[in-house]
């Protein structure tokens, strides 16, 4: 191996590297359960699956998730998150994840501007009486 080369095994499972020509190796690593590990561009590693992100031995989703619960299964705190649910066919849309008492938890409100603009005028109306 030439200096500062590194490789990774067969399995990903020991990754080395030569450093002023002393071999140092960190062993029983592993790849995220949703990385792979392969060889790409001539370079061995662990690589991350379509929709996340990371080293390849630790990996986040990128998103959108499907609900708040599989945001909580990546041990994510509370916190605004895009979402598309299973078989919502409109674009993917934002929502507060509250991740207390077991996680998962969706806050959202639906709004009608058109209606929310009648409101406003007729409780501007009645401030004017």
């Amino acid at each position: 191996m030439k200096e500062n080369e590194s490789k990774f095994s067969s399995d990903c499972s020991e990754h080395c590297t030569c450093d002023e020509g002393t071999l140092m190796c960190d062993r029983n690593l592993r790849c995220d359960t949703n990385a792979v590990c392969e060889e790409r561009n001539n370079l061995r590693k662990c690589y991350y699956n379509e929709g996340y992100t990371g080293d390849g031995q630790s990996c986040t989703r990128t998103g959108p998730y499907t609900d708040c619960m599989e945001v909580s299964t990546f041990r994510l705190p509370d916190g605004v998150y895009t979402i598309q649910p299973t078989g919502w066919t409109e674009a993917p849309f934002e929502v507060y994840c509250n991740m207390s008492h077991g996680g998962g938890w969706t806050g959202g409100a639906a709004r009608d501007e058109e209606d929310d603009i009648k409101k406003r005028r007729v409780y501007k109306k009645e401030e004017n009486k």
